[in-house]
């Protein structure tokens, strides 16, 4: 069974269960959430059915809509809560929303095992993710053009825009030799072909794609919330106002022990 069928059936089973329904997010009894599905995939399948049982707050929606899209889901009303996976820009703070810290990822590039490099420079890659890296034979592996692997550059995701502030600079992707809309289908694709190269999370690790140290520095949960890691960033929950009611139930829950502990299983704990 597919991860991406697995959530369809998680979130069925969670409408069922919490009496899920097309409901305002307004209503005093139900929370709608918006946001990545870096989160949506790795938290909440856990994290939801233990907010329902302990608080009766149903679930009226469960969204993944890329964190850009989370951010105007909550701020022009139609989510309750948000989940934000890149630094906020200007333009999105001047909207002052509530923000939370409640773990840390890492934008992670992997290969396939059987190739023998294990680190990268963010010079190498911008070279590479710009298109002016094309063979791993300039970076020292053998004649064999460079497959990149990320997901569609030109959708509202979190990992597109951090990887493009942080590597690129800015500046835009080159042509990319398979893209994809789910985070969970990359690294998957690098285990596919020796010469592949992918940029995922540290969410998502598969047997036969190994992460790569970028500038020396291993994607690790120390490096992660110390931010050494060049690539790490931090993951959000927004309201619209500092939260109150059936909303501060839901970011306390998420940010006390128990749900930390859940956040732990796959990225580094806020806390």
């Amino acid at each position: 069974m597919s991860k991406r069928i697995a959530s369809m059936i998680f979130c069925l089973l969670l409408a069922v269960a919490a009496g899920c329904h097309a409901k305002k997010s307004q209503d005093a009894d139900s929370i709608a959430y918006a946001g990545a599905a870096v989160i949506t995939e790795n938290v909440f399948p856990q994290f939801l059915p233990m907010f329902v049982e302990k608080t009766g707050i149903k679930m009226a929606a469960i969204k993944t809509v890329g964190s850009q899209e989370a951010v105007k889901y909550v701020m022009d009303g139609r989510a309750d809560v948000g989940g934000v996976a890149h630094k906020l820009t200007a333009d999105e703070l001047a909207l002052k929303p509530y923000v939370q810290t409640i773990g840390f990822d890492a934008v992670t590039v992997v290969v396939n095992t059987e190739n023998p490099i294990t680190k990268l420079t963010r010079a190498q890659l911008k070279g590479i993710y710009s298109g002016q890296i094309t063979n791993w034979k300039e970076l020292g592996w053998k004649d064999l053009p460079i497959h990149t692997v990320s997901m569609t550059v030109k959708g509202k995701f979190g990992i597109v825009k951090v990887f493009q502030d942080a590597v690129l600079e800015g500046a835009p992707y080159g042509s990319m030799a398979e893209e994809t809309d789910f985070l969970y289908r990359v690294a998957p694709a690098v285990e596919e072909k020796a010469n592949a190269i992918g940029v995922t999370s540290y969410a998502y690790q598969v047997p036969r794609a190994r992460t790569l140290a970028v500038d020396g520095i291993e994607a690790n949960p120390a490096n992660l919330r110390s931010k050494t890691y060049p690539l790490a960033r931090e993951m959000y929950l927004i309201s619209r106002e500092e939260p109150t009611g059936k909303v501060k139930q839901f970011f306390d829950l998420l940010l006390s022990p128990e749900g930390q502990a859940i956040v732990s299983k796959k990225f580094a704990s806020a806390k």
